[in-house]
């Protein structure tokens, strides 16, 4: 490993950045990367947010999607006191 890469590695680590604050806040903004509602690859439930899915293609030739979900009745933040590991099933 050469000089370069562990002054880097030090700067990282204690949080030395050569980026200002307002140019680190504005590249670290992807809310303006996820559109509002994608036109396609979209899962949805009535009454439900849904989050962190993950598909797989299981024996049975089926697609198996696993996610999170919570009743949008409580409001986003309800997340973290009301999310639930939910199954569904697509041919």
């Amino acid at each position: 490993m050469n000089v370069f890469k562990i002054v880097g590695l030090f700067m990282m680590m204690c949080g030395v950045s050569t980026v200002s604050r307002a140019q680190e806040k504005q590249s670290l903004d992807f809310t303006k990367l996820i559109p509002e509602r994608p036109e396609k690859h979209v899962f949805q439930m009535e009454g439900y947010n849904v989050w962190c899915n993950g598909a797989v293609k299981g024996d049975d030739g089926k697609y198996h999607l696993f996610f999170s979900r919570w009743p949008k009745s409580r409001g986003h933040e309800a997340w973290c006191t009301h999310s639930e590991v939910a199954h569904a099933v697509s041919d």
